[in-house]
């Protein structure tokens, strides 16, 4: 079965594949795509031009997002265990363990989306700042990369994704 790449919020076909072997067997499962670099910076791009969007979301929209995707994990939680079974020789027993972290992960994240703000500082420890407060606003960093190792592949995408989501802080 050919895989294809999704960039810019479409899938694509590559211009290289590789196979993708049971650990096990050796058995060819699949043809992965070969990301080149012209689909590397269109999804570098994709990512830029999304920040805007993204950027006006509002804390409860993010949640919103983020508690979609742990419903979609719990819906397909068999089919997403088989996938990392079949794909890493994980233990299907272990590769549901690995899902059920993965709803956890994203529900943490869904959370922290609706407490993520700045601080408020008090000023009266310094001389003149009697009555007077300072505050923090945290402002998205922009697009980043993450690689993660294959051996937890949900859970460990869900670590970088979610708090990504979470703290998406809206713009005024």
């Amino acid at each position: 079965m050919r895989k294809k790449l999704y960039r810019n919020g479409e899938w694509a076909e590559a211009e290289e594949y590789s196979d993708l072997l049971s650990p096990y067997s050796y058995e060819k499962i699949a043809e992965i795509p070969k990301a080149s670099l012209a689909d590397v910076q269109l999804a570098i791009d994709s990512a830029e031009a999304a920040k805007k969007a993204m950027s006006r979301l509002t804390a409860y929209e993010r949640a919103q997002i983020l508690e979609q995707l742990t419903s979609l994990f719990i819906e397909h939680k068999q089919k997403a265990a088989e996938i990392i079974a079949l794909e890493s020789a994980k233990p299907l027993k272990y590769a549901l363990a690995e899902i059920d972290r993965t709803i956890e992960t994203y529900k943490f994240a869904a959370e922290e989306a609706k407490r993520l703000t700045g601080e408020m500082i008090p000023l009266d420890a310094a001389k003149g700042g009697a009555n007077r407060i300072g505050y923090t606003m945290r402002e998205p960093i922009g697009v980043v990369a993450a690689i993660t190792p294959f051996n937890f592949p949900q859970n460990l995408v869900a670590h970088k994704v979610g708090p990504a989501i979470a703290a998406e802080i809206q713009s005024s």
